[in-house]
């Protein structure tokens, strides 16, 4: 598997990060350079859920507090990500990079968490899956929210939903804190919330003009999921079948030719009689 060409596929191709100049599509990932909010230690350090839940878990003096885990957590991911696709290599999912390639490229972009923690990118929507995956083994309900273009969720906590959103990094300080969905559109507190952001106003109403609510602790996209948990399997031990049955052939082969000059060999003896 080593021997693969692993980059077969670009992370930055078709998704820049947001917050940086875009990079030449022939630059490799290490040639990207990182914005100031990215925090190395934190990629190398959280590269799974465990990982990312433990270190949750140790900021936070009171671990029954859920809102201060939800707190915690988004901050961690806010730092541990730079914006853009985390894509499989063909060393670790050659199937689904050929999909990705060849078929559909959302096939080779990753939605399992730990697969995700593996990288220093992700996009909006695997920075969701990583905070609901997260927020699950904390103990805390969430569902997935789409705007326009624009993947979020919220997490509910005491029976009151809040909105979170550690992709575009929104300031929650300039409307009074961190407020359900539905307080910040019934206030208009899109427009504040993201002024900071790169988005413009004509770009924030496009973005929550259209909302699409999830079913609460609900795997995100599990087509997705099922695909890839499966190709990966096959992607490391798919190619022991054909081996064994070329192994079985060639002995198989062997043993028919062998018998096949012992036959001659025993007629030859014969007919000198």
């Amino acid at each position: 598997m080593n021997l693969l060409p692993n980059d077969f596929i670009h992370p930055f191709d078709s998704n820049a990060d947001i917050n940086t100049k875009k990079q030449n599509k022939n630059s490799s990932k290490n040639d990207f350079q990182a914005p100031d909010f990215f925090d190395k230690k934190l990629a190398q350090n959280i590269h799974n859920i465990d990982n990312l839940v433990t270190y949750t878990r140790q900021h936070i003096p009171h671990p029954e507090d859920k809102r201060a885990l939800l707190e915690e957590v988004t901050n961690i991911v806010r730092s541990r990500f730079i914006h853009a696709y985390s894509i499989y290599g063909m060393r670790e999912n050659w199937i689904a990079v050929l999909a990705g390639k060849f078929i559909w490229r959302d096939l080779s972009a990753k939605v399992i968490p730990d697969d995700i923690l593996k990288d220093d990118v992700a996009s909006c929507s695997q920075i969701s899956i990583v905070i609901m995956a997260a927020c699950s083994r904390l103990g805390i309900t969430t569902r997935k929210v789409g705007l326009v273009g624009h993947y979020t969720l919220e997490a509910n906590i005491n029976n009151k939903w809040f909105f979170v959103d550690a992709d575009l990094k929104p300031d929650f300080n300039s409307v009074g804190g961190r407020k359900s969905l539905d307080e910040i559109l019934t206030n208009r507190d899109q427009f504040p919330l993201y002024a900071n952001t790169i988005l413009d106003s004509n770009e924030i109403e496009k973005k929550f003009s259209t909302i699409q609510y999830g079913e609460p602790n609900v795997q995100p996209a599990p087509k997705a999921y099922l695909f890839q948990m499966i190709t990966k399997k096959i992607s490391h031990w798919g190619w022991l079948l054909p081996t064994i049955l070329s192994i079985i052939t060639l002995r198989r082969k062997e043993q028919y030719i062998n018998s096949l000059n012992s036959s001659n060999a025993n007629w030859a003896l014969q007919y000198n009689k």
